[in-house]
């Protein structure tokens, strides 16, 4: 249960930005952003962990996928040693969560992905677990449809899946306007059990194409350069 582990008071160690302000979008956990892309077309192959998907293959056919054309994708990468929950980015009504089925036990051919020195960084490649667990839930804001899909890796000596959710499942559709699950920026909309694992949201065109930060903002941590001599 270590990477299922909340903290005790999530609003006073992990306050929401601005919560009141359905206009701005917060990280969906403790991330790093490891890349943005704009313009999104049916053509476009996102990076997930190692293997490229479209928009239509990553939401795994959702009616939603055309309102994501032209838009913008984000990728956000959990550590293996980072807090694994994930909550919404944005405020707004669920509209529509399913979960994408994939390996629940296991690691393929582990003892090679380890043994090559994959421990887990920002653009280590996953492909290993490319076939893994993905859940998507999909807000209607008051500025257009956000899409988060968050993507576990296999859950180690557990019979637990690796992406849970406290959202129920549900197709796009199921309940009319102003009926669908109301849902706040920041609420906590699921959990991974094991660590490295990821969320990329989805924007509609003209919806959110960068990313501000005001001046002192942590942008990160620096390692130690690798240099070639």
């Amino acid at each position: 249960q270590f990477f299922a582990r909340t903290f005790k008071d999530v609003k006073k160690s992990r306050p929401v930005s601005q919560a009141e302000s359905d206009m701005v979008v917060t990280a969906p956990g403790d991330v790093e952003i490891n890349f943005i892309s704009n313009k999104l077309t049916v053509e476009t192959r996102i990076p997930v962990k190692g293997e490229e998907l479209n928009v239509h293959q990553m939401l795994n056919g959702s009616p939603l996928t055309p309102k994501f054309l032209g838009g913008t994708a984000v990728s956000n990468v959990l550590m293996p040693d980072a807090y694994h929950s994930f909550h919404a980015p944005v405020s707004g009504r669920l509209v529509e969560a399913r979960d994408v089925p994939g390996y629940f036990f296991g690691i393929p051919d582990g003892e090679t992905w380890f043994g090559s020195g994959n421990t887990g960084g920002g653009n280590t490649r996953f492909n290993t677990f490319s076939s893994f667990h993905r859940r998507i839930n999909i807000y209607e804001t008051s500025y257009g449809y956000v899409a988060q899909v968050a993507v576990g890796l296999a859950d180690i000596s557990s019979i637990c899946h690796s992406v849970q959710s406290f959202a129920d499942t549900m197709s796009f559709g199921s309940c009319g306007p102003g009926e669908c699950p109301l849902v706040e920026k920041g609420q906590r909309m699921g959990f991974f059990l094991y660590g490295g694992s990821l969320n990329i949201l989805l924007f509609e065109p003209g919806m959110l194409s960068s990313m501000h930060v005001l001046m002192g903002s942590r942008l990160g941590s620096m390692r130690k350069a690798k240099r070639l001599s």
